[in-house]
């Protein structure tokens, strides 16, 4: 760019006018595409000081029957969470329900990233859960059956499941979900910070489409049981989440991996 930049100083000496004009409208146009290629694709980036989302503005809420805080720059459940009977979670109401809406039927290309530390161990507990109902949703679980982490994306009553590993309590966990209507696939990405960074992956259905998929709900460390399930909430603390709406390649998920939270590489 710079270098046509260049050319336009330097043949202006040299050619008429239109000609001028005609090199001076290339090199904006290039200038534009630059732009709008090299602009950041995050959406929503929630640090955990509050509820706030530094980048998309959809603001989360504290919900629930006994609603958790924030402690230390992450949201913190408390502990001692006994399943359904216990319901908290952070919330996005209202506008920021909007918002969040607008980005996962955006694109057809998504990512989603988490850093947490699991205390004890509740089963089918949601790290993050969206869509409406229990038939359109898409959701990451800290816990799900065979007590393992696991990413699930159901559309059209048919539900894709990806299994990790367990959870040790007390440990620092980085997932990354990614999903990409063009290839139809779905990928999870995890490991404990600091150390390796393990993959899955799995094709989609071809009626499992982003645009499609309603969003009644978003929430993160639970969900709400009167629209999903009563799973209970996680046990423990979410340090960062967020949002890209594109499909993250292996390379940018590990640099994310290997930079850790409140960093963007």
């Amino acid at each position: 760019l710079l270098s046509t930049l260049g050319l336009v100083l330097t043949c202006s000496h040299y050619l008429p006018v239109k000609a001028v004009i005609k090199i001076t409208v290339v090199a904006t146009l290039a200038l534009l595409s630059l732009t709008l290629f090299s602009r950041a694709e995050l959406q929503h980036r929630w640090s955990m000081t509050d509820g706030t989302d530094s980048v998309g503005n959809a603001d989360l809420t504290l919900a629930g029957y006994n609603p958790a805080v924030f402690s230390n720059g992450k949201y913190d459940s408390g502990t001692g969470l006994v399943g359904g009977e216990d319901e908290r979670y952070l919330d996005a109401q209202g506008a920021s329900l909007a918002k969040v809406a607008g980005t996962i039927n955006g694109t057809g290309k998504l990512s989603f990233e988490l850093w947490f530390n699991q205390n004890a161990e509740v089963e089918w507990a949601k790290l993050l859960m969206l869509g409406n109902s229990q038939t359109d949703y898409i959701a990451v679980t800290a816990q799900a059956g065979g007590g393992v982490l696991a990413a699930q994306y159901e559309a059209s009553d048919t539900v894709e499941q990806i299994n990790g590993a367990a959870l040790a309590a007390n440990v620092d966990y980085y997932v990354s979900l990614v999903i990409d209507d063009a290839s139809d696939t779905m990928t999870m990405y995890y490991g404990a910070v600091n150390q390796t960074l393990a993959s899955v992956s799995i094709p989609l259905p071809a009626d499992h489409v982003l645009a499609a998929l309603p969003v009644t709900a978003f929430s993160l460390g639970g969900n709400d049981s009167a629209e999903f399930w009563n799973n209970g909430s996680f046990d423990g603390t979410i340090d960062e989440v967020r949002i890209w709406d594109t499909a993250l390649t292996a390379s940018e998920v590990g640099a994310n991996f290997a930079a850790g939270p409140n960093v963007i590489p």
